[in-house]
């Protein structure tokens, strides 16, 4: 998104130009057929890059948004997320390692060599500071690594690395997920879902040096979802239901204590989320549960529907996500007797949904 521009990876539609000023009607101004399904894209500098699944990265020019113009086509970069820095484009290859790109002329892709060894990366996400440049990597063969750039010298230095029990996918794809604390602005603590069978709560020093493991709770199966409130950690537990967990830290060493009362409904828990003294959950179901007692967590409904991926809420209503069922509306403002309000048919199938000033993302 840039302003009011959307620029959509639609799959086998290539890439397509949208203008939102309207929310209530956006415009489609262009669109550049390519020639296999689109898997990222980026913007920089009114320059759009663009990769497909057969490995080729194409650089194309928005300037003039309703005539966009293809500027060149590389092949072999094979990645599965780009991202652009100034005048280097990172890319995480898979089993190819991450790729450093110049990209100062863009007509000329230059591939910059650094001295980092990875195994197959996922994912990669790039920051920076006044004086310095991060990248964190997904790379399913280590695990989460926190890395250094000097661009002057192009030395890579590892700083941090968190090995993960179980393979991650991505950052936001398959069972794990990553939720972050903050305090003020600086990132406290990260609290890692495996997807398996473990939940660990990491801590990034606010220098960047390191990452350092605070607690680890090994789950009684899978652990789908993960959600922090206060002192509290609840998990989507699969069967096994949904577990309360306290986060003690008395005597400055993290521990994680489950309460003694889980809340189970015989079927696989896959979503949890905390709205006030209550949280959504689904389970194929929806499910409501009362935690205005953090330790003592109680079932206030079971509202009977199906293929129930997750929930939000806004206000008085509730969002179902139901897979190929599309979407449920549910009216809570009696928690105890929710009522179906609508169903909207989607052409897709819902895995997750966000409710944000009227609107419903999906």
């Amino acid at each position: 998104v840039d302003s009011e521009r959307i620029y959509v990876a639609d799959r086998f539609g290539g890439l397509r130009i949208i203008y939102a000023t309207d929310l209530d009607n956006p415009i489609e101004v262009a669109s550049i057929s390519l020639p296999n399904k689109v898997t990222s894209v980026e913007l920089a500098n009114q320059l759009l890059y663009v990769t497909t699944a057969d490995g080729d990265l194409t650089i194309v020019d928005v300037r003039q948004p309703i005539r966009p113009q293809i500027i060149t086509k590389f092949d072999g970069v094979n990645a599965n997320s780009i991202h652009v820095v100034g005048n280097r484009l990172y890319a995480a290859s898979g089993k190819e390692g991450l790729k450093v790109f110049d990209i100062k002329i863009p007509e000329v892709l230059t591939e910059i060599p650094h001295n980092l060894v990875t195994g197959e990366v996922a994912d990669i996400s790039i920051g920076r500071t006044l004086s310095h440049t991060f990248a964190y990597i997904m790379d399913l063969e280590f695990g989460v690594r926190a890395i250094s750039i000097d661009e002057g010298i192009n030395q890579f230095k590892e700083f941090g690395l968190y090995e993960t029990s179980e393979q991650m996918h991505t950052i936001t794809a398959g069972k794990a997920k990553i939720v972050v604390k903050t305090d003020s602005g600086v990132t406290n603590e990260i609290f890692v879902s495996n997807g398996k069978s473990t939940i660990d709560i990491l801590k990034i020093d606010p220098d960047f040096k390191r990452i350092q493991k605070l607690a680890h709770w090994y789950t009684i199966g899978s652990a789908y979802d993960i959600e922090v409130l206060d002192n509290m950690l609840y998990v989507a537990n699969a069967a096994n239901g949904m577990a309360a967990i306290k986060i003690d830290n008395t005597n400055g060493d993290f521990r994680l204590i489950e309460s003694q009362k889980r809340i189970e409904t015989g079927q696989v828990w896959k979503h949890v989320k905390v709205f006030g003294n209550y949280i959504y959950a689904t389970d194929g179901n929806f499910i409501i549960v009362a935690i205005a007692r953090a330790d003592s967590p109680y079932l206030v409904n079971q509202y009977r529907t199906s293929y129930a991926q997750s929930v939000t809420g806004h206000g008085s209503l509730a969002y179902i996500a139901r897979s190929s069922m599309g979407i449920e509306i549910v009216d809570v403002s009696d928690l105890g007797n929710p009522q179906r309000i609508a169903i909207l048919d989607t052409p897709g199938s819902v895995q997750d949904i966000l409710v944000n000033n009227d609107f419903a993302y999906l």
